[in-house]
């Protein structure tokens, strides 16, 4: 074989290879709301570096996207996009959980201080609640209440300083975030704990969700075992490490 037929040949292997290398690598997307920390609107946050560490064990690479919570649910439930963080676990019957979880999510109500006292869900009963739209608390939370479902939290908190309802379920942080946003006085409100629930990521129910869901939990384990696990929840200085 001459030089140059030999130089050809090589390059074609290589072209071959590259396209190879090209198909295997897969892109994804995931949505979620936007949560101070964790889902940042640039691309940042523990969730979002959480989504690229275990995808990336097997060459999947994840593009994000911040939606409305709801929003990033149905775009999922259309096939958009691939899935969303921040579920709970069963919280919609069409989409797949995978069995671990990524974080735990500490529910508060958010209340006048001379409205509730006490931390007992009893507090809810009867009561004028609200939450973000698509949370679906009442799945969880079986106490009767008069629902009200808010799509911005500011709103939520201005509804509640005129006693238009009672007290706004969330996570702590994002209650805290809104007040400081909205430049509230806090002296007024209060904080009380009303529920633990398991965040997980959520996925189609269907051929390529169901193989995303067993890819999630064969890297998280496969990352608990190496401990990079671990070290990426110290990384972030999360003190309950889930695993």
């Amino acid at each position: 074989m001459s030089l140059h037929k030999s130089i050809k040949v090589v390059l074609i292997l290589l072209l071959l290879n590259s396209i190879a290398i090209c198909k295997n690598n897969e892109t994804i997307s995931i949505v979620s709301e936007s949560w101070e920390d964790a889902t940042n609107e640039d691309g940042t946050g523990f969730y979002w570096d959480l989504t690229r560490l275990v995808f990336g064990k097997s060459n999947i690479e994840v593009k994000h996207k911040i939606y409305p919570y709801k929003r990033g649910v149905s775009l999922t439930r259309k096939g958009v996009v691939d899935g969303w963080i921040g579920s709970y676990k069963n919280e919609q019957d069409f989409a797949i959980s995978p069995e671990r979880h990524i974080d735990e999510d500490h529910v508060y109500c958010l209340c006048k201080k001379e409205n509730f006292t006490g931390d007992t869900l009893a507090l809810l009963k009867n009561k004028k609640v609200a939450w973000m739209k698509g949370y679906n608390y009442e799945k969880y939370i079986h106490v009767p209440m008069d629902e009200y479902h808010i799509t911005d939290r500011i709103s939520g908190i201005k509804m509640l300083k005129t006693d238009r309802i009672d007290g706004i379920l969330d996570a702590k942080p994002e209650l805290e975030c809104a007040l400081k946003r909205g430049k509230f006085n806090t002296n007024n409100f209060t904080t009380i704990k009303i529920v633990e629930l398991k965040l997980y990521m959520a996925f189609a129910n269907t051929k390529s969700g169901r193989r995303l869901a067993q890819i999630w939990d064969k890297n998280i384990q496969l990352l608990i075992d190496s401990g990079e696990l671990k070290a990426f929840y110290e990384k972030y200085d999360y003190s309950d490490y889930p695993f």
